[in-house]
């Protein structure tokens, strides 16, 4: 499974009244997920999957779906939804101070 997060970041400086975007970056991450899900599960697994199982059509790799999930390449925050050492690097780069 190939998960993807895009994400979007506008540095804004407050200027006589305006703001002014002076850097932006636009970026995606991901990784490739691997899942090993027995084959009498599949069924509950995708198909009938509690809400707290699916995420955008697919499935997660926290709670429940740990039981299944078996590598990932990449990043993991990309996968859950905010991938937070591109974001961190992101901002270093605009100069926030950490």
């Amino acid at each position: 499974l190939e998960v993807m997060t895009g994400c979007c970041l506008h540095k804004v400086e407050y200027n006589n009244g305006d703001w002014i975007v002076v850097d932006r970056s636009i970026w995606s991450s991901g990784a490739l997920v691997e899942f090993n899900v027995d084959e009498d599960l599949i069924e509950k697994f995708f198909v009938n999957a509690p809400i707290s199982l699916v995420a955008a059509g697919s499935a997660t790799i926290e709670g429940y779906g740990q039981l299944f999930f078996k590598k990932i390449n990449g990043s993991y925050t990309a996968v859950l939804g905010l991938p937070l050492f591109e974001l961190h690097q992101e901002l270093k780069r605009m100069g926030f101070k950490f």
